[in-house]
């Protein structure tokens, strides 16, 4: 039954009952603790009977615990069947039959054991590099990057037709 009460109504039931009164507790456990050890000390008991429970009963009105609402998820988007690709060539810039020039060669670190600049060619398609597994489409979009330290490394065109 005092589980039910707020720590604002269980305040207020210890300064009713107690000679020496309170601001607030701690905690609701804290509270129910004092209440019941104070109930103790001075043989009572909470019941239907008391007049203090009939002025301040917590369900009085109240059909169900005080629940937050949780917000509703928003429902997610559905792809239509045409944005679905079907090569591993997820790159935007990119699609899979560009061909790619080597500008640069870059020196692999000492004791590295991935080496994704020796994949290139000039002459590979992007979906040959892609299809190596060793390079991904984010590599692609960094080693075509004039603007990253040394300049780009490669160099990816539109097939001649």
């Amino acid at each position: 039954m005092l589980d039910e009460l707020s720590i604002k109504e269980l305040t207020a039931l210890y300064n009713e009952k107690a000679d020496k009164p309170i601001k607030k507790f701690d905690s609701k456990s804290k509270g129910i603790a004092r209440i019941e050890k104070l109930m103790e000390e001075k043989k009572l008991r909470l019941g239907a009977d008391d007049q203090w429970m009939e002025k301040h009963n917590p369900t009085k009105g109240r059909k169900t615990p005080v629940e937050k609402a949780k917000p509703a998820p928003e429902p997610k988007k559905k792809k239509s069947p045409a944005a679905k690709k079907t090569d591993k060539s997820k790159s935007r810039r990119f699609t899979p039959d560009m061909i790619i020039t080597v500008l640069r060669v870059c020196p692999v670190k000492r004791g590295s054991k991935r080496n994704p600049y020796g994949v290139y060619e000039t002459g590979m398609t992007v979906k040959e590099v892609l299809d190596s597994g060793v390079v991904t489409s984010r590599d692609l979009n960094w080693d075509t990057k004039e603007d990253r330290p040394g300049g780009a490394v490669i160099e990816i065109n539109s097939p001649a037709k």
